[in-house]
């Protein structure tokens, strides 16, 4: 366990006995993983089962503002000092979510950890200092205001209560009671007083929490001008439209097919040469990639519909356009059956998840 001085955080990391996530020398506080400078918050949650703590000093505030993850589909999952963990997101690969999660002095240790197949994710938000001793120093900045405000609720209560007993003075009987009864609600100047200083409080801390807002807003909207600045160059440079929330399409046999980004021109057809890059994963195992040719330096070519690549690859790119990206996932039965590969490398009866994108197509 390391304490940072900047940041004033601890960060922990590991199952069973905690072990230490980075080091810090010369003032600075960096690791594969997290990242802590002048407020930033940057975490990496990666293979299942492991656990990132985040423990909270008292003066802090951490604000979770986007999550992204990996190239696998899977849950995020967070546990506080008063809950397990409870499952706060759950993104496809390459999938984003703007949130704001505020955890307080009072939520630490906070455990972050990722659930499925290989999945990761990218957990960035901010630190925000909670400053103590505000109202100490408001009462003295504010003081005369505040006595002047007190004097003049106690006057306007003295008032009321001498209204009351003339008025029950004059009357009698049930009316007098009905004076005594109101006599005993009534409140002292003590009262008062704690009444006024009760209010302020409640109004100040009503401030800060409307300022935190806006903080959380203004970095929310900065995300959204980003992410669709990035979509307007993407479409005119002519790299094809993202889609804002993906789904699943079951085709025949059970092959699945999930559209991220839609190409442009002609779909490419039966008998004609496609181009692409692609990357394989297991999905039933550990989620470990088991082919790619991404970095090979050239596409991958076959010509659809002959049967030179598995079925479930050849029918899993029908309808795609030149720049499209899209998730595939072949069952057993359309990939390499109860064989598997003879180089063990796919198991036998294995699920594969293909992300591909089409970088050329004969017309």
């Amino acid at each position: 366990k390391f304490d940072l001085t900047s940041s004033r955080v601890a960060i922990r990391q590991g199952t069973g006995p905690r072990t230490p996530l980075f080091f810090c020398a010369a003032g600075r506080q960096r690791c594969l993983r997290c990242l802590f400078t002048m407020g930033f918050f940057g975490a990496q949650v990666t293979a299942e089962g492991e656990v990132l703590q985040v423990e909270i000093q008292p003066d802090m505030v951490l604000n979770v503002t986007n999550v992204s993850s990996g190239t696998a589909a899977g849950d995020l999952q967070v546990a506080t000092t008063d809950t397990g963990f409870l499952t706060i997101c759950n993104l496809e690969d390459k999938g984003q979510w703007a949130t704001n999660l505020k955890f307080a002095f009072e939520d630490s240790p906070v455990e972050f950890r990722a659930q499925g197949d290989g999945s990761s994710f990218a957990v960035t938000g901010f630190w925000e200092q909670v400053a103590e001793e505000d109202d100490e120093e408001w009462d003295e900045e504010d003081e005369d205001a505040l006595e002047e405000a007190l004097q003049k609720m106690i006057a306007e209560g003295a008032q009321k209560r001498k209204r009351s007993r003339d008025e029950a003075e004059g009357e009698a009987g049930a009316e007098g009671n009905g004076a005594a009864t109101e006599e005993e609600v009534t409140l002292t100047p003590e009262e008062e007083e704690r009444k006024a200083k009760r209010a302020a409080k409640k109004a100040r801390r009503a401030a800060r929490d409307e300022e935190r807002r806006a903080i959380a807003a203004a970095f929310a909207q900065a995300e959204k001008e980003d992410s669709a600045a990035r979509e307007a160059a993407e479409e005119a440079a002519g790299v094809g439209r993202r889609v804002a929330k993906p789904k699943d399409r079951v085709l025949k046999g059970n092959l699945r097919v999930m559209d991220r980004i839609i190409g442009n021109g002609k779909p490419v057809r039966k008998g004609k040469q496609v181009r692409l890059t692609y990357e394989g994963f297991l999905k039933k195992e550990d989620g470990r990639m088991f082919d790619s040719n991404m970095n090979r330096g050239r596409p991958f070519k076959f010509r659809m519909g002959t049967r030179e690549v598995i079925e479930g690859l050849d029918r899993g790119v029908e309808g795609m356009k030149v720049g499209g990206v899209r998730r595939i996932t072949v069952p057993a039965a359309l990939g390499y059956g109860a064989k598997g590969t003879k180089d063990g490398m796919i198991p036998p009866n294995s699920t594969l998840v293909f992300v591909v994108e089409i970088v050329g197509a004969q017309q």
